[in-house]
């Protein structure tokens, strides 16, 4: 390390034990480690060995902490869900961080596509001012149908900002989004968590139907995305999960 990051390491110390041990209070938050490197703890700024060693060092703390810090957040989940919301709970999360990796990627001209898009800017209008139908993406296996999924919902989030709810679904990227009933269970199921949905009922195609209208009259976007919606149902399966396609495909509330 240089000496202008030696130093302003040094300042940064010192200011938080100062910070932790105002009047000779809180002693107890501090804990100083002295960790000798070699024998005779001497070390060249340059020693190879001495680097890897901290790289180490600081790697193993970051896991521990990280690990602890887990640990506290399931038992946190645990003692406070009841069993099917942590499945819930779960469930959304893994779908969530596939989103937060994919909407980290670079979708080329995607700017582009947004700004010049007649037809995407008019569903966006319709979206936010009356009944419209649901904006499908069609495509070959392969094509960017998931990036460019991802990137839309990150740009309606980014536009219309921290008030609005959503909920995202990659098939089959769980044990519960293997079909399309499953998929649509688990929606109607996160849905009947958010803030002002009416309870639960025992028929999703009739909870569906009744919980986006009630949304959208509390003027509350929600953004719903699934991808990979054709490959959600074997063949052997069609017939008895057509309704369920044809409930999703259907007019939806403004705001939704």
């Amino acid at each position: 390390m240089d000496k202008i990051r030696q130093d302003k390491l040094k300042r940064f110390r010192e200011s938080i034990t100062t910070k932790l041990s105002i009047a000779g209070e809180n002693e107890d938050n501090r804990t100083l480690f002295n960790l000798s490197w070699k024998d005779n703890g001497e070390y060249q700024t340059d020693d190879v060995d001495h680097q890897r060693y901290l790289r180490t060092l600081n790697a193993s703390i970051f896991l521990r902490i990280k690990t602890l810090y887990e640990r506290h957040i399931d038992l946190s989940i645990f003692n406070h869900l009841k069993y099917s919301e942590r499945i819930l709970y779960h469930e959304a999360l893994v779908h969530l961080t596939h989103y937060s990796k994919l909407s980290s990627h670079t979708c080329l001209g995607f700017e582009h596509f947004i700004e010049n898009n007649k037809s995407i800017k008019q569903w966006l209008t319709l979206a936010n001012t009356s009944e419209h139908h649901p904006l499908m993406i069609m495509g070959n296996r392969a094509s960017g149908k998931t990036l460019l999924c991802t990137k839309l919902v990150q740009y309606l989030l980014n536009t219309l900002g921290k008030t609005s709810q959503c909920i995202i679904r990659y098939f089959n990227l769980t044990s519960r989004s293997k079909t399309i009933v499953e998929l649509f269970t688990s929606i109607c199921l996160q849905m009947s968590t958010l803030q002002n949905a009416p309870t639960l009922m025992n028929d999703s195609i009739e909870y569906y139907q009744t919980v986006l209208t009630s949304l959208s009259k509390i003027q509350k976007p929600i953004i719903l995305m699934i991808d990979g919606i054709e490959e959600a149902t074997p063949p052997s399966q069609y017939t008895s999960s057509i309704i369920y396609y044809q409930t999703l495909l259907q007019l939806l509330p403004p705001k939704v």
